[in-house]
């Protein structure tokens, strides 16, 4: 397995840790977001995909073809990691420890005994779900491996004392977690200084026989928060059980950022608990606001989102490697960075091309599922020079075409570049 490249601070804010997709209903595949996959490889530099048992690979293969995939992976645009770690509790009293009552909690950090044994099972499961030769496998397989990067597996032996210290202290992000659990469960509105909250380590379970390697330890709390709202011991353990995996996870995301020296995303239910601990400071860094504001350009700019787990589409990856490092996706960028203090009339006027603003007086529209990449001829002409729709144009018409609709890097990109990366 690859070892973690070295990475500058200058450009870790180009690196994105993030998953792609959910799993299915019946739990033993992965629905391929492709628009998130495909807008994450454009706005950063690398994108460390956060895998579900490499399960997102026969689908990448299948999106951008065997051999563009291979070329993805080559231009060093995506890795990959894939190697369980986080915190869970137990759901009942371990063997051999006395019997406990609701408000003991015994946490432990979950990993794989054995990485490389794990990453050998995740491959040569992913990779025999498709249908290709001794030789091409042998080439997928070897540079899939290559790609992969590795996480401590324990954390580098931080992750159990941040959380002691986060509950021995009963820190704002606990607290913050705790009240998510309450609105979630029971509809409970309360501010995370309006309850009582503490934490006792009663000490590791290999005390009473658990074996070591499970790296159980035991708390218990004290709260009022039973008495406040009405709840009985049981609902108030299970809140508790919540927040502390909320904030186990949140410790965990953070050490998988230091591990791969890379920017982590968070979901609607993480970010509070996140931002309890660092405050501002996300609103800043947040590798979700530049999707935002992605999301929020082509949204102006009439393209729908592809939907998740999407069919039948391929992605020229001769084109998005491309892209990347083409002109009009700098001026893009340039763009986003500054859309946050754009109104959606300036951002319309930033992305219109001449051909989105003919199109409809040319071709109308075509009925498909990208809609985006309903352009007019005249929206794909590389130059205002070319004839347009079989007509040549003269001085002058070129003339008033520069002056009034000029050529826009960023419209390049979103009416042009983009959807033609694209096929259905």
């Amino acid at each position: 397995m690859a070892g973690i490249p070295f990475v500058n601070e200058q450009n870790i804010m180009q690196r994105l840790l993030a998953p792609c997709g959910d799993m299915n209903s019946s739990r033993d595949d992965v629905r391929l977001d492709i628009g998130g996959l495909i807008s994450r490889l454009l706005l950063f530099d690398t994108y460390v995909l956060d895998s579900t048992r490499l399960l997102e690979i026969p689908h990448m293969v299948n999106l951008f073809g065997l051999g563009g995939f291979l070329d993805l992976l080559a231009s060093g645009a995506l890795e990959v990691t894939s190697s369980l770690r986080g915190f869970g509790v137990a759901d009942s009293t371990p063997p051999g420890v006395p019997s406990s009552h609701p408000g003991t909690h015994f946490v432990g950090l979950i990993r794989h005994s054995d990485p490389k044994i794990e990453t050998n099972i995740n491959v040569a499961e992913s990779l025999k779900r498709l249908d290709l030769t001794k030789r091409d496998r042998s080439r997928l397989d070897n540079a899939v491996r290559h790609i992969l990067r590795e996480i401590s597996p324990d954390g580098k032996g931080r992750l159990g004392k941040q959380l002691e210290r986060d509950l021995l202290r009963a820190s704002d992000e606990v607290r913050i977690a705790v009240a998510t659990a309450l609105r979630r469960r029971f509809n409970i509105e309360t501010g995370i200084n309006d309850f009582d909250l503490m934490f006792r380590l009663e000490g590791p379970t290999k005390a009473w026989g658990v074996p070591a390697e499970l790296g159980l330890e035991m708390y218990h709390h004290g709260t009022n928060l039973g008495g406040l709202y009405h709840l009985d011991l049981q609902q108030v353990h299970d809140a508790i059980d919540d927040a502390i995996i909320a904030v186990g996870s949140m410790e965990n995301r953070i050490q998988m950022m230091e591990d791969l020296q890379a920017i982590a995303g968070f979901t609607g239910e993480d970010l509070p608990i996140f931002t309890g601990k660092l405050g501002v400071l996300y609103k800043a860094v947040s590798p979700d606001r530049k999707e935002d504001s992605f999301r929020r350009v082509l949204d102006i700019a009439g393209m729908p989102v592809v939907p998740l787990g999407a069919k039948d589409i391929h992605v020229d990856v001769d084109k998005l490697i491309k892209l990347r490092q083409s002109v009009e996706h700098r001026d893009f960028m340039a763009l986003l960075s500054k859309s946050d203090a754009m109104t959606d009339k300036e951002i319309q006027d930033a992305v219109a091309s001449f051909g989105a603003r003919m199109s409809t007086l040319i071709h109308g529209s075509k009925a498909q599922v990208f809609r985006f990449l309903l352009i007019s001829a005249i929206g794909l002409i590389p130059t205002l020079e070319t004839a347009v729709a079989g007509v040549a144009l003269g001085a002058i018409d070129t003339f008033l075409l520069k002056r009034l609709i000029p050529y826009s890097g960023p419209a390049a990109f979103v009416n042009r570049q983009y959807p033609s990366l694209f096929d259905t």
